[in-house]
């Protein structure tokens, strides 16, 4: 069973379309996208596309957009999983969506597919799980880092 979800346009929070798991949701100005963003001019006609892929949950890919789409502030150069919460934004200045998993009927978030990264990211090899750090648990890391190499001078 593939988890729901859905995308919410953050410049009009009424405005929300449910993802599917059987079809791709595309996205762009053109009207045949089943998600239209014609008023948009930082979205090309065809933008970008939202799927689900067992092996790694839900993506955002890009469909080589000249003004590009972005997730967590980088640019998306093929296709990245997504997580709950991410912002999807459509161009530098386009809007911008909001995927948000839809709670299981128990009222259970349902989980993510892991972030691949590096040669994961780029298909070569499964998905491997890359830990969220927080500001402080970055700030920990770093302070030991610089420790370490303090004590090896």
């Amino acid at each position: 069973m593939s988890p729901e979800a859905r995308l919410v346009l953050r410049q009009d929070p009424a405005k929300v379309a449910r993802l599917d798991p059987d079809k791709p949701l595309t996205i762009g100005r053109a009207a045949n996208n089943q998600l239209c963003l014609a008023s948009w001019e930082a979205v090309a006609p065809h933008h970008a596309v939202v799927r689900f892929s067992v092996e790694h949950g839900w993506l955002v890919c890009d469909w080589g957009s000249p003004l590009g789409t972005f997730c967590r502030g980088r640019r998306v150069r093929r296709c990245q999983p997504l997580a709950d919460g991410d912002a999807i934004t459509l161009g530098s200045d386009g809007p911008v969506l909001l995927f948000q998993l839809i709670a299981d009927k128990a009222g259970q978030p349902v989980p993510t597919a892991p972030v691949a990264s590096g040669a994961a990211a780029r298909g070569r090899t499964s998905a491997v799980a890359t830990p969220r750090l927080t500001r402080s648990a970055t700030a920990a890391s770093t302070s030991a880092a610089a420790a370490a190499a303090r004590s090896e001078e």
